[in-house]
């Protein structure tokens, strides 16, 4: 199967109404429409479901524009999230339309499904842009899982003039193996806000409030108001408090010589910061009043993190029970949080690996990775306005093959994998 790898804007119309033909527009819009209606009751958790229904979302947007001004003006409103929904709608239509009718039932059953699910939508997504990818280097694709051939996602040749390769294709959520998630963390933030707003305009001192849970934060609203009132005890008594689920523990900060004393700091100075009070975790919030007083505040687990273990389970899981050893066998991972920059740095040589280039030789030296030819990262790079106006998103691949030898005798893996 060849896919489309350009597209054309005046084919817009045809593609909206072939995409509108087979999916529910009601679901989706009833997505967004819950979307709405819990953002109204807690804007703390606005930023992290726009972007996590992005896709509903885009929808809706792509749906306003051109009810307002017409296909044409897309283009001139088109954002990231709405070129990606572009981008899934002009792939979804190229391949069920090259499917008889039951399988395109069944991958249109699919995309309904992934409209509601986040985590599935990124996956779908995922495997389309794969899938895209091998085409653009002169392979033909098929998607066994459609045609119940296989339970792998990619199955790619070139014509018969190399070895078909096999592909599974797998999406990593960032609280994949982390004890505190990111809706947890934003939750119980949002609660802390408001039971300490009265106390933070009275602050005149920098202060770090660590709580630390046992295993993982409570689930339901008393317990979480009443961690609330445990921390605002904290705060004003000045001294650590611990029960049987969690621990808080209170420090000082100079706030003069931190980064806090402009009230302007970037992402990557709060990581230093961070660092240096022993704090590596993602679940923070910065209360304070410019020039007056701060408090910092991190959620975290006794538990240690157990991200990497969790992805490469899931790597072995699908070398072992997806890839079929037949043909050569590759394994593409992308990452819900990293980005093309990121990328970039697990892919330099250091002194000391980082710990997923680490955990990548691991797994590809055992014997768990036998039928794995090639174990590959993805990270999506920044829209691109081309000469003629034309938009692309680039991006970076970094692979680990398991053996250099293959590259040097598979045509195939060459060109899938190298510039």
């Amino acid at each position: 199967m060849q896919l489309t790898t350009d597209f054309r804007a005046e084919y817009l119309p045809g593609i909206v109404a072939r995409f509108d033909s087979w999916i529910d527009r009601a679901e989706w819009m009833r997505v967004v429409k819950n979307v709405r209606k819990e953002i109204k009751g807690n804007s703390f958790l606005e930023s992290y479901l726009a972007e996590l229904h992005r896709t509903p979302l885009a929808l809706e947007k792509i749906k306003n524009i051109i009810s307002r001004f017409g296909h044409g003006a897309i283009h001139a409103h088109m954002s990231g999230a709405e070129y990606e929904t572009i981008v899934l709608m002009v792939q979804f239509v190229d391949v069920v339309q090259r499917l008889d009718n039951k399988k395109a039932r069944s991958l249109a059953g699919r995309m309904n499904g992934a409209l509601r699910n986040p985590a599935d939508m990124r996956a779908l997504q995922f495997e389309l842009q794969v899938a895209t990818h091998l085409v653009k280097r002169d392979f033909e694709v098929e998607f066994p899982e459609t045609d119940g051939k296989g339970i792998f996602d990619i199955l790619a040749t070139r014509g018969g003039r190399t070895a078909p390769l096999e592909f599974e294709c797998k999406f990593i959520t960032a609280d994949k193996g982390r004890y505190v998630s990111q809706r947890e963390a934003l939750e119980i933030n949002s609660l802390l806000e408001k039971a300490l707003k009265k106390y933070i305009g009275g602050l005149r001192v920098g202060l770090v409030l660590r709580v630390i849970f046992k295993d993982r934060p409570p689930k339901n609203i008393v317990d979480r108001l009443e961690l609330c009132s445990h921390v605002k005890e904290v705060i004003v008594l000045g001294a650590d408090y611990q029960c049987a689920d969690y621990s808080i523990r209170l420090s000082q900060l100079d706030l003069k010589n931190s980064i806090f004393s402009s009230g302007e700091f970037s992402e990557e100075d709060l990581t230093l910061f961070l660092k240096g009070h022993g704090i590596v975790n993602k679940q923070v919030m910065v209360l304070g009043v410019k020039g007056k007083g701060v408090v910092v505040i991190s959620l975290e687990s006794e538990k240690p993190n157990k991200f990497l273990s969790r992805v490469f389970e899931t790597i072995s899981d699908a070398a072992k029970r997806q890839l079929t050893g037949t043909h050569p066998g590759c394994i593409c991972v992308k990452f819900d949080d990293l980005n093309e920059s990121q990328l970039v740095e697990i892919g330099l040589e250091r002194d000391t690996p980082t710990a997923l280039r680490a955990a990548a030789s691991r797994f590809l030296s055992s014997s768990a990775s036998s039928n794995v030819a090639v174990l590959a990262f993805y990270a999506d790079g920044e829209l691109t306005t081309l000469q003629g106006g034309g938009i692309t998103r680039g991006g970076r691949t970094y692979h680990f093959p398991r053996d250099l030898r293959m590259f040097e005798n598979n045509d195939a893996l060459k060109r899938a994998f190298q510039d």
